[in-house]
């Protein structure tokens, strides 16, 4: 409602904190996409020059025993968050480290791997995460849908529509009908 309103996605709050930083930071993953979706710039750091894929690659803040987020607890791992953020071209790049070496840090293995696994993708290899409407304003935009890395996001898009796999398949059959001659 907010953003239909004309809220600013990249407003900060009075601690310095960023819609996207917050979402990602209560793995709130449709939100995050949401203001992605709605605007909200990537990598955007917040008060504590944390991006948000550095935040969501901690992990979600923990529940302490009374039921209450809390730093102090252990972290949740957060990988829908890095997904999207990853579809939408956020750096893997940390002040000090890469978001996978957070990740591992943290203790979130499997956030970690999947960071490795999907290093040299770019966003349209994310059509698994991405809507329609993203994958065709990336295609205009002159992504390359054979893009050298293996791999390739039509190949990507391919084995989703094969096995039935991707949840927003409108926007896999679109990277494949635009391999079609036209």
């Amino acid at each position: 409602m907010l953003i239909n309103a004309g809220a600013n996605v990249n407003q900060q709050d009075h601690h310095g904190d960023t819609p996207l930083g917050t979402a990602c930071q209560e793995g709130h993953h449709e939100m995050v996409s949401l203001l992605l979706r709605s605007g909200a710039m990537v990598d955007l750091p917040d008060h504590s020059k944390r991006t948000p894929m550095q935040t969501g690659s901690s992990g979600i803040c923990g529940i302490d025993s009374d039921g209450c987020h809390s730093y102090d607890a252990p972290r949740r791992p957060n990988l829908q968050c890095v997904q999207i953020l990853s579809a939408y071209g956020a750096s893997r790049d940390l002040d000090y480290s890469t978001a996978s070496e957070h990740a591992r840090y943290h203790g979130h293995e499997h956030v970690a791997a999947w960071l490795d696994e999907t290093a040299d993708w770019v966003p349209l290899h994310h059509v698994e995460f991405i809507g329609a409407s993203r994958t065709r304003d990336l295609l205009r935009g002159g992504a390359d849908m054979r893009n050298g890395s293996s791999p390739t996001p039509l190949e990507v898009a391919h084995t989703l529509c094969e096995r039935g796999l991707s949840p927003v398949g409108p926007a896999a059959a679109l990277l494949l009908r635009a391999r079609e001659p036209w």
